[in-house]
């Protein structure tokens, strides 16, 4: 109740005072809040002047019924500077006017500018350098001294011209306080700008250490065993010579998939590091190469059966994004239900790419020791929501597995 409470007189203060944003609870108390009691868009402040106002136009200048318009007016110029303080001065302005032109001069009081009046001009002209552009606030003031010249040769007495000498030179004060605090404001908002890209460009320079560091684990551990697994797959018909002609075949197969895999690697290890061109260069698996994937997991021991339909072929990302879920899909039989008869089937309509894989129950129960986190759905989900597509990977009611994906063949997205 108490926090509901606080945030409610705050939000008051903020419509009272110029505290930022109107109705904002946000703000904190300091010294400049105080001052704010007396700026422009100060509630408390313009009753005040308003009341004073009203009160030395008819009991000092004799003016009847129109002092109270004029010290409305006077009063709401106060308040209307914290939004607009160009209207604010063109509204104080011509109270100065009709102030001059409906008042008679008395020696001794303020004139034609009252003592209210001075108190709205200065937070009004102090409102326009703060808010404004400078030649706003140059030109308001020069127009103002232009008012008092007039208002000084139309009524030659010591009065006036004591009085718009004053006024002169407070106004320039307000417009120069106006112009520094403004200034101020620019320098900090800089500040914070430059905080702001700092804290961006060092948290972009820990994600790069993040990605350089990634790399090199993956070069100095993975790449190396995936090396030494080519090498002794490529060696072994050499090294071993009685090994029947399907073994060798065998080895040949696992060197060739060690080969590919280091060379996809190597393209990884390109965007990790930052190398784009290198990464933009490096040939990118399509569609046409699935008779070639299919035929790497049949020698793993899965019978795959493939149909592509597939006759315009579709853009680099699509075919790009349709040949990783099916590469992925099929690794997960490999993975978790070795042996399964899988079918694959790739196809296109008037609007997308279908990719649809499907395998039966495995022939033994796999090992679940050997599941992984799941990472590999997430990543081809990832994949095809980036280009605006759906993905649904999901048990079938004979114990098998299904992947469904739809891409469209015009994606929103880009190449992930």
């Amino acid at each position: 109740m108490t926090t509901a409470n606080d945030q409610w007189v705050r939000r008051t203060f903020s419509v009272l005072i110029d505290t930022g944003r109107v109705g904002d609870p946000s703000w904190r108390g300091s010294p400049w809040t105080l001052l704010a009691l007396f700026g422009p868009g100060s509630v408390p402040f313009a009753v005040l002047m308003l009341l004073v106002q009203n009160q030395v136009l008819r009991s000092e200048y004799s003016v009847g019924w129109l002092a109270l318009p004029l010290a409305v007016a006077n009063a709401a110029s106060i308040v209307l500077a914290r939004f607009h303080p160009v209207l604010a001065w063109l509204l104080l302005n011509t109270t100065f006017v009709a102030t001059a032109l409906l008042t008679p001069v008395r020696t001794g009081e303020p004139w034609p500018w009252t003592v209210a009046g001075l108190f709205a001009l200065l937070i009004v002209q102090f409102g326009v350098a703060r808010d404004c552009r400078v030649r706003a606030a140059v030109g308001t003031w020069s127009v103002g001294f232009l008012l008092v010249l007039w208002a000084s040769s139309r009524f030659n007495t010591e009065t006036a011209a004591q009085n718009l000498t004053l006024v002169s030179l407070l106004s320039v004060a307000a417009a120069a306080i106006g112009l520094a605090v403004r200034a101020t404001r620019r320098a900090q908002r800089r500040i914070g700008e430059e905080e702001r890209l700092t804290a961006a460009e060092r948290a972009r320079r820990e994600q790069l250490e993040d990605r350089a560091r990634i790399a090199r684990e993956l070069h100095d551990v993975v790449a190396h065993h995936m090396s030494v697994i080519s090498v002794q797959a490529a060696t072994a018909e050499y090294r071993l010579p009685e090994l029947r002609e399907d073994v060798r075949d065998e080895f040949r197969s696992i060197g060739g998939q060690a080969r590919q895999s280091l060379t996809e690697m190597r393209r990884l290890l390109g965007v990790l590091r930052g190398e784009n061109e290198a990464a933009e260069t490096a040939p990118q698996p399509d569609l046409d190469r699935l008779p070639e994937l299919a035929e790497s997991v049949r020698r793993a021991g899965i019978e795959v059966s493939l149909t592509v339909n597939v006759p315009e072929p579709p853009s680099d990302a699509v075919a790009l994004t349709g040949y990783r879920v099916v590469q992925e899909a099929l690794s997960n039989v490999v993975r978790y239900a070795p042996g399964a008869a899988t079918t694959v089937t790739v196809a296109t309509t008037a609007t997308a790419l279908l990719v649809d894989v499907e395998n039966e129950p495995p022939p033994a129960t796999p090992d679940p020791t050997g599941t992984g986190g799941g990472y590999g759905l997430t990543g081809m989900r990832e994949r095809v929501v980036l280009l605006g597509g759906e993905l649904t990977a999901e048990a079938t009611a004979e114990g098998g597995f299904a992947v469904h994906a739809r891409i469209p063949l015009e994606p929103d997205g880009e190449q992930p």
